[in-house]
């Protein structure tokens, strides 16, 4: 199986949502960290990067990160919300990733930049 698997991708309101689970063989945990494995910042990342490509119909790159909070571990098997708000007009937007099932929880949250992103819609 691969890193994740997509169960779904589409508007929310004025943003865009991309629901996935993380196999509990996924590579995304290799070496992070043996024994208790949790899932990267920098994966949280990935996955809002593919919620954007998902929303602009095209692979995007991200041009920086203004913010990222990490609250709360995400393990093996997990089943996740990625939400986007609409872009601001430099072209930052912000996310929230969220845990799926049972009662929702805010996993991290933050403001990225996209590639060319000013003016994007």
């Amino acid at each position: 199986m691969g890193a994740y698997e997509i169960l779904g991708s589409g508007p929310e309101g004025n943003g865009w949502g991309l629901a996935v689970r993380i196999p509990e063989d996924s590579a995304l945990f290799t070496g992070h960290f043996p024994g208790h494995p949790i899932l990267p910042g920098i994966a949280h990342l990935a996955l809002v990067t593919r919620a954007i490509s998902d929303w602009r119909g095209r692979k995007v790159a991200l041009a920086g990160v203004r913010s990222i909070k990490l609250r709360r571990p995400v393990g093996p098997g997990e089943t996740l919300l990625v939400r986007l708000s609409a872009p601001a007009a430099d072209g930052s937007l912000g996310f929230v990733l969220e845990r799926q099932g049972g009662e929702i929880e805010v996993l991290s949250r933050g403001t990225v930049l996209v590639s060319g992103g000013a003016g994007w819609r």
